[in-house]
């Protein structure tokens, strides 16, 4: 029993005669891996001959899992130079037929077409054990947080104010006491967590565009002829920079950006980032512009923090969302038995909370406001 329980071995069930011998001592012992995958053995006793023994027939059935297997698009295949080759292939073969029916084959078609495809150019990805997407896993993180040997360049943190004197400095770096200890704990709200303090790389990335005011070589951007310079706006990992048409700042900008991504470590991911040009630019600027940031065009407008930017005057257009989010809950509440109160309640609860922020930070168009009563 004791080798038993080691080894997590159970005994199988059996049919035919009780006894196999004198006494039942002929057992067949399997763990739980082996009834995972063939839950169906069987054990029969049968009939002896010429033995005092029984003999023991094991019938074994191994379940194969069949299910079906949907056709998935993934959609970095599109980087591959054979894809739209391969597709447009596919897709020109002729079928004959009424055209629904010639679509359904061809789209059949496709898909088991791709499926190949993917299969000789990535391997069956799909069927990975869990062990490799672990491990890929495992090696992902440990690149991402293992330091380099590189030495960084601290020039840019000389930007960030001494305010912590050596004395200062000194006390921190002492050795907390027990009644120290004691009052830190006691004073920590009990429901909430402490967050890190200090100057994070948002903070650095800021005082490191600003001080480009004091390099005469900087053009600023102005709202204004007679305006303050806007050099950026910033939340959160997310920051829209404001530069002039002048090829000198705006390698100014980008060569500050590189020296942060040096030091921090931190990369700007230049797929999810654009410029915005007015639409009377000439295309020598926006090929400058793109040459010089690596950044894709993007047509006005954008939202920000939940607020329209846009260059030029407002137009309607651009609160658009405004008056869908509106006219959904009044289609809701169409189905609703509401008194005459109760959707004076609704649309000053509801319906005036969903343009409060940007009214509070933008002045919208007359027309909006009339649309909306």
């Amino acid at each position: 029993m004791g080798l038993l329980g080691v080894s997590k071995a159970s005994s199988l069930s059996f049919n035919g005669v009780e006894l196999s011998w004198m006494i039942s001592l002929d057992r067949f012992m399997v763990n739980d891996k082996w009834l995972e995958v063939m839950p169906q053995t069987t054990i029969e006793n049968l009939s002896s001959v010429g033995s005092d023994h029984s003999p023991m027939l094991m019938e074994m059935t191994r379940v194969n899992e069949s299910h079906i297997k949907y056709f998935k698009f993934l959609h970095f295949w599109v980087d591959n130079v054979t894809f739209l080759k391969t597709v447009q292939q596919c897709w020109e073969k002729g079928v004959i037929g009424n055209p629904m029916w010639r679509l359904h084959k061809k789209m059949k078609r496709v898909t088991s077409t791709l499926s190949n495809w993917s299969k000789q150019e990535y391997g069956d990805i799909f069927t990975k054990g869990e062990e490799q997407i672990a491990q890929a896993a495992c090696d992902y993180y440990q690149q991402m947080f293992t330091g380099q040997n590189d030495r960084i360049d601290e020039r840019i943190l000389q930007l960030i104010p001494i305010v912590v004197t050596p004395e200062h400095n000194d006390m921190m770096q002492a050795m907390p006491n027990i009644e120290e200890l004691r009052q830190v704990v006691f004073a920590m709200n009990p429901n909430s967590a402490a967050g890190p303090d200090g100057i994070g790389g948002a903070e650095v990335l800021t005082r490191l565009l600003n001080s480009l005011h004091q390099n005469p070589s900087y053009k600023g951007f102005f709202m204004e002829p007679k305006g303050p310079q806007i050099n950026h706006l910033s939340f959160a990992d997310d920051v829209i920079a404001f530069a002039s048409i002048d090829r000198q700042s705006l390698k100014l900008i980008m060569d500050n950006l590189g020296e942060y991504e040096h030091t921090s470590g931190q990369l700007i991911n230049k797929a999810k980032s654009h410029f915005m040009v007015p639409n009377n630019t000439s295309q020598d600027i926006i090929h400058t512009n793109q040459a010089a940031t690596t950044f894709s065009q993007k047509s006005s407008h954008i939202s920000y923090l939940g607020c329209p930017l846009y260059i030029g005057r407002q137009r309607i257009i651009y609160y658009s969302h405004f008056v869908e989010k509106v006219s959904k809950k009044m289609c809701g509440w169409q189905a609703r038995v509401l008194s005459f109160g109760g959707r004076i309640t609704l649309i000053k609860h509801a319906l005036q909370s969903i343009p409060i922020h940007t009214m509070a930070t933008i002045s919208p168009l007359a027309i909006l406001l009339n649309t909306l009563r």
